[in-house]
C-alpha cells in the first residue's frame, strides 16, 4: 500500500497502489484514491488472481516472450503496441541509447 503524488493528476492529494504479485515474476497494481481502500483492493487482488488462475492466463503470461526474447538482428530498440488490449512491450535500452537525450531520438 503506497501513496503515489502525480501532480499533473491532482496536485492537492495522493493516489494509492495495492501491489501485489500473482507470481514471482507477474505483479499487479491497483491503483485508487481512496486512501481506506486497502481491504477492498486485496479482495479485488484475490478475485483477479482466481480468475486469471482458473482460465490459463497466469500460465500464458508466464510464457509469453519478453521483451529480451524479442530482439532482432539491426533493431537497435523498438515499441510494440497493441491497441485491443491496450499495453505496450519494449526491451530495455541499450548502446547506443543509454542517456536520455539518446533516448528520445
Amino acid at each position: 500500500w503506497t501513496p503515489i503524488c502525480l501532480p499533473k493528476f491532482n496536485d492537492k492529494g495522493f493516489v494509492y497502489a495495492y501491489v501485489g504479485f500473482l507470481a514471482t515474476d507477474i505483479c499487479l497494481i491497483l491503483i485508487t484514491v481512496k486512501n481506506d481502500h486497502f481491504y477492498h483492493l486485496a479482495s479485488c487482488r484475490e478475485q483477479i488472481d482466481r480468475a486469471l488462475s482458473e482460465n490459463g492466463a497466469i500460465r500464458a503470461i508466464q510464457e509469453s516472450p519478453i521483451p529480451e526474447e524479442t530482439r532482432t538482428p539491426n533493431i537497435l530498440h523498438f515499441i510494440f503496441r497493441s491497441d485491443s488490449i491496450r499495453q505496450f512491450t519494449r526491451p530495455m535500452f541499450e548502446i547506443p541509447y543509454l542517456d536520455r537525450h539518446d533516448q528520445k531520438r
